[in-house]
């Protein structure tokens, strides 16, 4: 057992595993196989390692060629897939020890990609602040866009191209195509279509019929259409041997939001030329935008990014305030910064696809109501202080999911584009350190969640074994304490006017919790934040005839997030059975 400790995290743990088993089963013989991607995204069965066995081949395309040839092996899978073939049968408490050991290795394999994913992310990211610095330079618009196509094959390894369009694209420059296709007729659709302003996987939608015949030598093709001026007045082509992974892809779709922001503020720039005191106001911004987003990608706190990306707002925009809501973690809450007066966190309802919100508009304002929860009670709090948001901006990470939200008082809409800009590099620095913070994180939690979820299986079973309210209720809160690390466990609902409360003297301030959460005219996850610092969760129950609401008290760790999710699983509707049969 010493032997394979010693050697976890690398390819001996293989051989140490096979020498225990020949030792402790003499004349023992065997061979572990793991699926692998060799080339160009295609997976093969590839030999770890043998001891008395020698397969025919190192490497299979097909796991049942391997059993065909293995046949008179005794054969066992294990964690991701695993595949050990033996001679002699391996007993139960040896199969489970072989399975923790592959469980571990394949958390240090796990911790290798995360660090090549990051390293990865930092080159792109890296990539992209060159790019800026290049391209804030005022150039004509085909040496930036010259610029920006050998920027895609060089941050995705590629072979890339520009076009300009005149009757059809023609092209003007070319980045590591050996034949460049010299003309490629332009789509029929309409200037604003879909298909005409964001990438687009050419052998997937079979569009653009001269590209077609590179798909014979490449095994990914895209096109990034370039607007200016709302027309599609320039093409860039892209093409790989090697299939783009899903990071390559979401650069590809980071890199054009990038080249559309560049096209509109070099627009914005030539404009300013002719009047010095916007080109000033400009030059001051830039400024601002320069240091405040360097300092940015080096802060590790997101209490700290906040403070410095506000004041970064305030200082470039001049809006007379900013309020914030951030993700601390990859958990579905935005917690407020900086609102003494408000301690609701929010919950992210949908991934919304909406970028801003015109919050003078009433139609936008319930469009952002129905993609985050608890937010009704905000805009009511700041309706009663007479001092409403006008617009609010997402904070996106690379991949798309929503990382805050910023509301601004007093924004100008000119500077719309620009402060998009802003968040998008925002959301950049801000999902690097949450990524660190979660990843950290799950290295320390994992035992934790595994025993959360084995304690809510057997609470589960306990659960349904209950009969009323009452025993429900006694058998919830013993064991969320036990096993769970919550601080205690409410029931509250009404029998007609009569409320009812198990326990049955709760404190003022939790009545006071419920009867807001009463009143209220939606159904989401009630989140307060208490004086003692832990955090009250109250789940509205799914029973038609009345409003139920479960909730429990704990401080914020890895089990009680699990927890949260388990509870809308099956324990809401084992209560709302009890409490229909009994009230």
């Amino acid at each position: 057992m010493n032997a394979m400790i010693k050697y976890l995290g690398t390819p001996r743990i293989y051989t140490e595993i096979l020498t225990d088993l020949q030792e402790r089963f003499p004349g023992n013989s065997g061979c572990f196989f793991r699926q692998k991607e060799i080339l160009d995204g295609q997976q093969f069965w590839v030999l770890e390692d043998a001891l008395d066995c020698s397969p025919k081949n190192y490497q299979y395309e097909q796991l049942d060629i391997v059993k065909e040839e293995l046949s008179d092996f005794n054969h066992y899978e294990f964690f991701e897939g695993t595949q050990l073939f033996v001679k002699k049968p391996v007993d139960k408490d040896s199969f489970e020890t072989i399975n923790k050991l592959l469980e571990i290795q394949s958390l240090y394999s796990v911790n290798e990609e995360k660090e090549e994913e990051i390293s990865k992310l930092m080159y792109s990211i890296t990539g992209m602040e060159t790019i800026i610095a290049s391209l804030l330079e005022p150039l004509p618009t085909d040496e930036y866009l010259q610029i920006f196509s050998d920027a895609f094959g060089e941050l995705l390894v590629s072979s890339s191209a520009l076009y300009q369009m005149d009757e059809d694209y023609r092209l003007v420059h070319n980045h590591g195509f050996e034949k460049p296709i010299e003309q490629i007729q332009k789509l029929p659709q309409k200037a604003f279509s879909p298909v005409n302003t964001f990438p687009v996987d050419v052998i997937k939608s079979g569009l653009y019929d001269e590209i077609q015949v590179l798909k014979n030598k490449y095994k990914t093709i895209y096109t990034i259409p370039v607007q200016i001026e709302g027309k599609n007045q320039y093409m860039i082509l892209i093409a790989r041997q090697k299939a783009y992974n899903e990071r390559e892809r979401l650069i590809i779709n980071n890199l054009s939001r990038l080249l559309s922001s560049i096209i509109e503020y070099q627009k914005l720039r030539e404009t300013m030329r002719f009047d010095k005191k916007t080109l000033n106001r400009s030059d001051f911004r830039l400024q601002s935008f320069y240091k405040g987003l360097k300092y940015l990608f080096s802060v590790q706190n997101v209490d700290l990014f906040c403070e410095k990306f506000a004041d970064m707002i305030r200082e470039i925009f001049q809006v007379t305030n900013v309020k914030m809501f951030v993700r601390k973690s990859w958990g579905n809450l935005l917690w407020g910064y900086d609102m003494q007066d408000y301690k609701h966190a929010l919950t992210i309802k949908y991934n919304t696809v909406w970028d801003r919100y015109d919050l003078t508009k009433e139609i936008e304002q319930q469009a952002i109501e129905e993609d985050f929860g608890n937010l009704k009670p905000f805009f009511k709090l700041e309706s009663e202080k007479g001092n409403m948001p006008d617009s609010a901006y997402i904070i996106r990470s690379l991949d798309g999911n929503i990382l805050g939200i910023i509301f601004l008082y007093g924004f100008r809409c000119e500077d719309m584009e620009f402060i998009k800009m802003i968040t998008e590099m925002a959301g950049m620095a801000l999902e690097i350190f949450i990524a660190q913070g979660d990843f950290n994180q799950m290295l320390h939690s994992y035992e934790e969640v595994m025993e959360a979820f084995q304690s809510a299986n057997v609470l589960y079973k306990k659960v349904s074994q209950c009969n009323g309210v009452v025993d429900f209720y006694n058998t919830m809160k013993t064991n969320l304490i036990n096993y769970f690390g919550i601080k205690t466990m409410y029931i509250s609902f009404k029998s007609g006017e009569t409320p009812i409360n198990f326990p049955k003297n709760p404190e003022k301030r939790v009545l006071q919790y419920f009867e807001e959460y009463y009143e209220q005219d939606y159904e989401d996850i009630g989140i307060r934040e208490r004086e003692n610092g832990s955090i009250l969760f109250i789940l509205p129950i799914p029973v038609v005839s009345k409003k139920i609401l479960l909730a429990f008290e704990g401080e914020d760790n890895p089990k009680l997030n699990v927890l949260l999710q388990l509870m809308q699983l099956g324990f809401q509707d084992k209560l709302a059975a009890i409490l229909e049969e009994e009230y």
